[in-house]
Parts: C-alpha cells; structure tokens; sequence
C-alpha cells in the first residue's frame, strides 16, 4: 500500500471515535484491495499477512474480524491470548451514548452486541420516563463469560491467528509501513497495520497520590509504543475512564435497597438473539426448554458460545444512594484526590462523571444513585455503579 494510505489508517483506528462515512467506505474498499493482491512481497520466503492488529480490547477483536470474515490473512496480537475482550471495568456493554453504536456494529456483521446478548446476565433499557431519542439499551454481562464466548469466537474464525505478545512499534521501510516489530526484535510484516492500544497506550493508573503505570490493573501499559508513534509525529492524546473499588456481595444489606430487576421481554442489542427469543416464545407446544442442548450446538461444539439461554434467570441489580455523611467524608479529602488534586489532566467521559465530579458540580443534592450490580453468576464481587473515583486507599 502506499505510504499516505498506510499512515491514513494508522491515524483513523489511533483517532477512535473520528471515523466518517467516507473514511469507513475507503477503508472496506482497502480491506478488498488487500484480499485480491497477488505474490506474498516477504523475504526469505515467509508468508505474508494481510492485515495485523495489535490490541485485544474491543475494537481490536471487530477489527480482525471484520479482516478476516473478508477474507484477509490477520494476526491479532495482545499481550495474553486469554484476555482478549476482557471487561476490564464494569461488565456491562451499551447504555446512554453508547448502545446505538454497539447496534450499528451489529448491523455491520460486528460481534459485539451477539457477545453482550449470550452473555449477559441482566437487559434494561435506561431513560423510559423520557423520548425515544435518549433511550438506550443496556446489558449487564458475566465478566467471565464474555471474554471467554469472546476468545472461542477468535480461535474459530477461518484466517483469523492469535498471538501474545507485545508491539514495541511500526515496522517502517522507506517511509512505508510494512508490519510491525514486537518488544522481543521480532519483525512481522503485513500489507496493513491497525493498532487498537486503548488504555494501554501510554496508561497511567491513579490511586489518590500514588501513580503506576499501567492498561488496567496488573498488566503494564504500552510505553515504548506511545513514544515511537509520538516520534513518528502523531499527536497522542489523553482521555480518562475511572473505576471504583469492588464489593463482597455478603458484606451488603439488600433489605435497605431497591431491587432492579432485569425485563421482560429483554431488550437485545442484536438480532440474532432477538429472532432466537422470539422462535423460543412462539406459542407451540413443541417449543424446546430454556436450557436446550439447541442453545449450546449451533455454530460451534463449544459451550462458551451458549453459556445459557440469551435472556433467561436474569440477576436482580439494586440500588441505593450516597448520603450527607458520604458527601463530607469525599468533600474534606478532595486534595487528595488525583482528580482535584491537579494530577489528572485528561478529559473524562461525558456520561460517567466520578463522585468527585457529582460532589463538587451537583453540591445542591443530597444525595446521589449508587446501582449495586453483580459482575457474575459465579462472582462473588460487585460493582457499586456511581462511584468511580481517584482517591487513594484509606
């Protein structure tokens, strides 16, 4: 590919969230310019990739993909095989801003809404009280069934290979972006190069004072990426997401909650789990039970891809609110927040402000939702949904 159309889609996938009509348009019709190129352009004889993407987090899982279901040799590296797709934060995929998009993935061929459906553990759809046009669709998921229905997904998509590693930087010939190189001095060549970092991308980790680099807890972030790209003159910007620490689902007293049960029927976010609900709800009597081996066989022997039947013994969430004393305790601490303490400097996620934020922006409330949600069927921790936040520890 020539060196401008190469750089072009580097910059797209780096610049998540500014890819137009046109761009997408142009970016298929590469991906078949690819699949029809003839001769392989390796030396000593090695086989040539059509398509590497470095980065297992959601958009690198779409990306490969969409490569591979069109027929492009593709390599997926992440840093461990068996977290890819892994719900690093809350194990919940759609909600406001974000369900439409998961939807339109769907209607791409995308995986990710069928991911959330056959995993999930609780369907809402959130804003009823107002119009259509700010309601959205919102699916609690299993944190450990979603990345593994996820990886079965990968490992059996036809020219699609997995690799674990780390991608230290482009691998750059005459200006041209022919593979990339991997932190061991591996070179790996490919006709195109999609790099899906995330959070791992330069990431830091805050914890009150306490800085650690690094993509999400106990796995380092991508550092030596970061400054090549820096060097090769992109712009790298900085965003910031905030999670809260979890709780012991024993330790909480569910009778001063609200229960939030899941609905009926559940609100998909594809289509293929919606035409299987409704097949299974038709009024037959030949009708087969929710936890049919049929749920379990189709496209693959695997149970991972049918870990339950879509939709069926939905978990109750609850909900609860902070209080005046919650607001003190976090109003007296503020400086030692990364937050307000001057370390963060990135910007935050319009739809996810963290208590800091509700403290100090909504001072007039009272009070404010905390939804206490399970991240499992066999999980024993829960997300306290409302309270993200950069204090430290104690």
């Amino acid at each position: 590919m020539h060196s401008d159309g190469m750089s072009r889609m580097l910059r797209i996938f780096l610049e998540g969230g500014r890819l137009s009509v046109v761009d997408f348009v142009e970016i298929i019709a590469h991906f078949r310019e690819i699949v029809g190129m003839k001769g392989n352009g390796m030396k000593n004889g090695e086989k040539q990739l059509d398509v590497i993407v470095a980065g297992g987090g959601h958009a690198g899982c779409e990306a490969a993909l969409i490569a591979a279901r069109m027929g492009a040799e593709t390599l997926l590296i992440t840093m461990n095989e068996q977290d890819v797709g892994r719900l690093s934060c809350n194990p919940s995929i759609g909600g406001i801003a974000k369900s439409h998009i998961v939807r339109e993935i769907d209607a791409l061929g995308g995986e990710m809404a069928r991911n959330a459906d056959y995993t999930g553990i609780q369907f809402k759809t959130l804003n009823t009280r107002k119009g259509p046009a700010v309601q959205a669709n919102r699916i609690q998921c299993d944190k450990a069934a979603y990345p593994a229905r996820m990886s079965a997904i990968l490992q059996n998509q036809p020219k699609l290979k997995l690799l674990s590693g780390m991608v230290a930087q482009p691998f750059v010939e005459n200006g041209v972006v022919v593979g990339v190189v991997m932190q061991d001095g591996a070179q790996l060549r490919a006709r195109c190069v999609i790099l899906t970092p995330g959070t791992f991308l330069n990431g830091v980790i805050y914890i009150g004072k306490v800085q650690i680099p690094g993509g999400r807890w106990e796995d380092p972030a991508a550092v030596e990426l970061g400054e090549k790209l820096r060097e090769m003159g992109f712009q790298l910007e900085r965003l910031k997401t905030g999670t809260p620490p979890r709780l012991h689902k024993d330790s909480l007293n569910y009778d001063a909650m609200t229960p939030q049960p899941g609905e009926s029927p559940p609100p998909f976010l594809s289509r293929q789990a919606a035409a299987e609900w409704h097949m299974f709800h038709m009024e037959q009597s030949n009708c087969p039970a929710p936890d049919s081996p049929m749920f379990h066989v189709e496209h693959s022997s695997s149970s991972c891809l049918r870990p339950w039947a879509p939709g069926w013994n939905q978990i109750p969430c609850f909900l609860t609110h902070t209080t005046d004393q919650t607001h003190e305790i976090i109003a007296k601490n503020l400086n030692k927040s990364a937050l307000y303490g001057g370390d963060i400097t990135g910007t935050g996620v319009r739809y996810c402000p963290s208590i800091e934020d509700k403290i100090v922006k909504f001072s007039s409330k009272d009070s404010h939702h905390v939804f206490i949600e399970p991240e499992g069927r066999h999980s024993d921790r829960i997300y306290p949904n409302g309270t993200s936040n950069s204090l430290p520890e104690e």
